[in-house]
């Protein structure tokens, strides 16, 4: 029998669902939407996964209160440019299990999940200034000047994290789409800015492998 993780996007107005799951995950800020989840959720133990950017949990401190409030078994940061004693003395002082993961090693990670491997990568990469060809030439040269290519946005990245590491799983995606749209906990209307990591998550996706966007569910 295939089972289910449930994984928690950013999006706003998200509607948490009532049926079971076997884990959860959630990306950045979902963790607040993980949590609601797992509060309703008794006499079941189900473990939470939390996978942040590290830039995004050390700018944005209603990033940071969600993941701290919702006490994940295990938080993942892409990248590892954070020091948490520091940025969070709560997880710091907890037993929360933490892994941190350099933006190459997550990057070249991503690869197996793509048709063509590193070149979907690099070629979807360059789509995030893709109506401007000075902007994209000068995203990617800064781009290789700092070392730091992202891919997937995080709630994609999360979803491809967990087919692969629980391959009789599938995934079921709450809050997150490949459509642009502003997290519920900003206060800026998506008009007042531009998703650009949308249009590196659309092209990567038309060029995912069919053993795992078969297993992947929006809801």
């Amino acid at each position: 029998m295939t089972k289910k993780i449930f994984i928690f996007g950013s999006k706003p107005e998200l509607k948490i669902p009532i049926e079971s799951c076997d884990m959860v995950f959630s990306a950045n800020g979902g963790a607040y939407y993980a949590s609601k989840y797992l509060s309703k959720i008794s006499g079941k133990k189900i473990k939470h996964i939390n996978i942040s950017t590290d830039q995004g949990f050390i700018k944005i401190p209603k990033l940071r209160q969600f993941v701290e409030n919702s006490r994940p078994d295990k938080i993942i940061f892409r990248g590892n440019r954070i020091k948490i004693e520091k940025h969070s003395k709560i997880i710091a002082n907890s037993s929360i299990d933490l892994e941190y993961q350099s933006y190459i090693s997550q990057f070249l990670f991503q690869r197996k999940f793509f048709k063509k491997g590193l070149f979907d990568l690099f070629l979807a990469e360059m789509n995030y200034e893709k109506d401007s060809w000075v902007n994209q030439f000068f995203y990617v040269l800064k781009s290789f000047k700092s070392g730091v290519f992202i891919g997937c946005s995080t709630g994609i990245y999360t979803a491809l994290f967990a087919l692969s590491k629980f391959p009789n799983y599938n995934v079921y995606l709450y809050g997150i789409s490949l459509s642009g749209g502003r997290q519920f906990y900003k206060n800026q209307k998506i008009s007042d800015k531009k998703f650009n990591r949308y249009n590196v998550d659309q092209s990567l996706f038309k060029n995912l492998k069919h053993c795992f966007k078969e297993r992947i569910k929006f809801c």
